[in-house]
């Protein structure tokens, strides 16, 4: 998710966005827990890294975890939210590794909310997660062929 927010060359959406899907893909199927890939998964994070991010976020997330509460928690046991909520990521993955620009930090922006409301279990934060992720996917459809011309003029 973080990747979406750094300037980084073309490529950098399609990984974020397989991810995505995958963790989409596995809502749908109901897994007990997220899988996935080895490289991924095995991947160690160091202590001092840990602190330096605490210290450096610190007070975002003091704030965070004043407006973040579990809430709403149904949305996490009922089936069709589940169902719902693998759908959309599995579609905004997809939307996400479509390589058109300034679309990466609105993705992150929704994947955020899903982050947070799944951390916290606010189902608050969840509903404004699929609201905000169909305004993205409905704009993405919307103004699809629009940016497709805009970046083809440029060539």
């Amino acid at each position: 998710m973080l990747p979406t927010f750094i300037p980084v060359p073309a490529g950098q959406g399609a990984i974020s966005g397989f991810l995505t899907s995958l963790i989409g893909l596995q809502f749908l199927l109901r897994f007990e827990h997220p899988w996935l890939p080895g490289f991924i998964a095995n991947r160690k994070f160091h202590r001092s890294r840990i602190i330096g991010f605490r210290n450096r976020f610190d007070k975002w997330l003091m704030r965070l975890d004043k407006i973040t509460k579990p809430r709403d928690e149904w949305i996490f046991s009922n089936p069709f939210a589940h169902a719902f909520s693998g759908l959309l990521l599995l579609l905004l993955g997809i939307s996400l590794a479509v390589p058109l620009p300034g679309t990466n930090i609105p993705f992150g922006i929704v994947l955020l909310f899903f982050s947070f409301a799944l951390i916290e279990r606010d189902g608050r934060f969840m509903m404004i997660g699929w609201l905000l992720g169909i305004i993205e996917i409905v704009l993405l459809v919307f103004f699809s062929k629009e940016l497709a011309t805009f970046v083809a003029s440029w060539f």
